[in-house]
Parts: C-alpha cells; structure tokens; sequence
C-alpha cells in the first residue's frame, strides 16, 4: 500500500504550482526575461526620465558649487573675526550652519538621482564620444538594417551583446548621424547664434561646465537702496530673455543679494528677505512674459555673498541679482 504523503509534502507540492504563476503576474515586466529591470517605462518614457534626472543632477552640482563658495567665505569671515578675538554676528553664524544643511541636502539629492539612474542602466553624464549610450544598455535590442537573400535592405532585429558590437553593425551605427560630442558642439554653436540674434549676447555669456552649458548675465541687474522692484529699464531685457528661452528644456537659478549696510524694517527684517524678495520678483517679471514657474530655482545669502570683500566699495553692485541658465541636451 503506497504511502499517503505528509502534510510538509502537500505544502511544499502547492507551491511548486503557484509560484510560478504569481511570479509571472506580479515581478515587473522584463524580469522574468532576464533583461534588467528598469520599470514599467516605455522606450520613449525611459529617455525622458533619463535626461531629466542627468539634467537635475548637473543644476544641483552647480549648486552645490555656488553654497560650496559660500561656505567658503562666511569661514574665512568668521575665522578672521575669530583671530582679532571679537563677537561672531549671529547671521554669519547662521549662515553657515544653513549652508552646510543645503550641501548636505544636494549631497543626498544627487544621490538620489544617481539611483535612479542606476536603475534605469543609465550613467551620469550623456555619453559624449564612443562607448555605449545610456539608453542602449548591455543586452537590449536595436533595430538595425539587414541585408535579405535578395540583396535588399530590409529591417531587422540586432540581438548581439552591446560589449562585443560586431563590426558591420558599427559601421552601420557609425554612418547613421553625428556623434553626440558633434551634436553638443552644434547645439551650442546654435545658442551662441541665438543669443547673438535676439541682442542678448552683451548681456549674457555662453559657458560650458560639469556635461551641460549654461548662460550667465555679464551685467548683474542692480536695485535701489532697500528696494527690490525692478527698475523699468530691465523689463525689455527680461521680455527678450524670456523670448530666446521659449521651448527651450532649462533650468533657471535666480540669486538676490544686498549691500553690506543692515536693514530692519517690517517688510525687511534682514537682508535676508531683501535679497529673495529681489530674486522673487526677477522671477516674477519673467513668469509674465510666459517662462514656467516650475524651472526656477530661487537663492539669497543676504549680504553674505562670495568674493563679497572685493566688492565692498561699490555697494551699488552689490544691490543685484544674478541669473544662470543650465541647458538640458
């Protein structure tokens, strides 16, 4: 008589029959396939979030920079006040301990989107010469042209492994556009046209930094002693910036600073809410002239600005307010 089988038996026979069907229906798609999970994302999707996040990762480092410069002054201020054995004000104090919380904060928001694209197979930096671009991982497929029996061209399917590309398919890839370093190079050979077309280039240079390009004012757009409206003479500027940035994918980082001289009023408590009611408006005046609030990313460290010694005999620059502009491409 055969031997009926224990309870451990029946238990362990069951999840050999379900397993398989809830791993089926729940891992995401492209698990189960052995291709790398990148989430639910279509091709197109994947490049949007791909950009976007390489975009971000490069405005918050030159972020990161700007605070870092800043930290770097209210040190040296504090630590010469410290040396002539003197009380530190309380807002340089401040101050410092707000810029080590913000480099802390990037730090971790960089982080974060490091993840993200690693999860996504994704580098970075857009790859600029050679090697393999980020939204062709390892193991993907590509379509690729095929020659049939019959000589034709055809479109096919290119299952071989991104680190061993045969050399047919690299000439294939090779001959199909320009490089993306060539397609850096000719996107900012189009913004220095532009510029130069819509009357801005006297006001704005065109660098290149950290994979990305960016736009920074020449000329600082200056205020009135303990006033942050922006005098009419720079609307036709900000009209024309707003023009030249229409549809175009960037981030705009908009710094407000005050002169050295304190303010206490009910609207002004510090320079503090001087310098980001600057910024504020700046921002404001091209929110009218239809640039998406959602772009701007908007910073003060009152009269506490880097290189601030230096500028010290002229608080008419001072009273200003700096804008850069990071290109996504």
């Amino acid at each position: 008589m055969m031997k009926r089988p224990g309870r451990v038996q029946r238990v362990l026979a069951g999840l050999l029959w379900v397993l398989p069907a809830f791993f089926a229906v729940f891992l995401p798609q492209g698990v189960m396939a052995g291709s790398g999970y990148a989430g639910p994302y279509t091709y197109t999707e994947r490049a949007q979030l791909i950009s976007e996040y390489q975009g971000n990762i490069q405005v918050n480092r030159l972020e990161l920079e700007r605070v870092k410069n800043n930290r770097i002054w209210l040190e040296t201020k504090i630590q010469k006040i410290q040396d002539r054995y003197t009380p530190v004000p309380c807002a340089l104090v401040k101050s410092l301990e707000l810029a080590k919380f913000r480099m802390e904060a990037l730090d971790k928001d960089i982080a974060r989107l490091k993840d993200k694209l690693q999860i996504l197979g994704a580098g970075e930096y857009p790859v600029e010469k050679g090697g393999i671009s980020p939204l062709s991982p390892a193991g993907s497929i590509s379509e690729v042209p095929l020659e049939d029996h019959h000589g034709a061209g055809s479109a096919g399917l290119n299952f071989s492994n991104a680190s061993s590309t045969s050399a047919s398919s690299t000439s294939v890839l090779a001959s199909s556009g320009p490089s993306p370093a060539e397609k850096q190079q000719r996107f900012r050979d189009d913004l220095a046209r532009d510029l130069k077309s819509a009357g801005l280039d006297d006001w704005f240079e065109l660098t290149r930094g950290d994979g990305c390009s960016r736009l920074i004012n020449r000329l600082p757009i200056l205020f009135a002693t303990a006033e942050a409206t922006v005098a009419h003479e720079y609307k036709d500027l900000l009209k024309k910036l707003a023009g030249f940035l229409a549809d175009r994918d960037v981030k705009i980082l908009v710094d407000g600073y005050a002169d050295i001289r304190s303010i206490n009023t009910k609207k002004y408590p510090s320079n503090f809410e001087l310098g980001a009611d600057r910024a504020a408006n700046v921002v404001h005046e091209l929110e009218k002239f239809g640039i998406k609030p959602s772009v701007f990313q908007v910073g003060t460290t009152g009269r506490y600005r880097f290189a601030a010694k230096g500028m010290s005999r002229a608080k008419g620059l001072e009273r200003r307010v700096d804008l850069a502009v990071v290109f996504s491409h």
